[in-house]
C-alpha cells in the first residue's frame, strides 16, 4: 500500500521578458509554500542565464495561476493549486529592482523627469 500525500508537480513560467524560463518544480509535502518553490525557480533561472537573466527575486515577484488569479506566496502550494498546474512569475510593479536600473543612482536636483528625455545638444549646467 503506497500513499503519496501532498507531492505535486507545478510548472513555473517566466515569460514577461527575455530570457523566458520554465521549470518543473515538485512540492514534496503538503506544507511546501509557494515562496519556497519560487526561491527554487529564481535560483534555477539565475544559474541558467547568469548575467543575461532578468533580476528576479522572491521579494520582487508575484505569482498567478493559469487563470490570472494572484497567488499568496506565503501560503501552502497545496491549498491554492493542483498537481500539474501552471504558475506564472511576474515582476512586481510596486518594488523596482535595486540591482539594475536605467536611472542614474543620484537623481539631478532640478527634475527627476529630465533623465528620461532624449539628450539635448547642450547639456544643462550642473554645479
Amino acid at each position: 500500500q503506497v500513499v503519496v500525500i501532498g507531492a505535486m508537480r507545478l510548472y513555473f513560467h517566466f515569460e514577461e521578458q527575455e530570457p523566458n524560463h520554465t521549470a518543473v518544480l515538485t512540492a514534496s509535502s503538503s506544507d511546501t509554500t509557494l515562496e519556497e518553490l519560487l526561491q527554487q525557480f529564481v535560483d534555477a533561472y539565475t544559474e541558467r542565464y547568469g548575467e543575461s537573466a532578468v533580476q528576479l527575486a522572491v521579494d520582487n515577484a508575484d505569482l498567478k495561476n493559469g487563470r490570472g488569479k494572484k497567488l499568496r506566496k506565503k501560503d501552502k502550494a497545496a491549498g491554492q493549486l493542483k498537481d500539474k498546474d501552471d504558475v506564472f512569475v511576474h515582476r512586481s510593479p510596486s518594488k523596482p529592482s535595486r540591482s539594475s536600473s536605467a536611472r542614474s543612482p543620484k537623481p539631478s536636483p532640478s527634475s527627476s523627469s529630465s533623465s528620461f528625455l532624449p539628450p539635448s545638444p547642450t547639456p544643462p549646467a550642473t554645479i
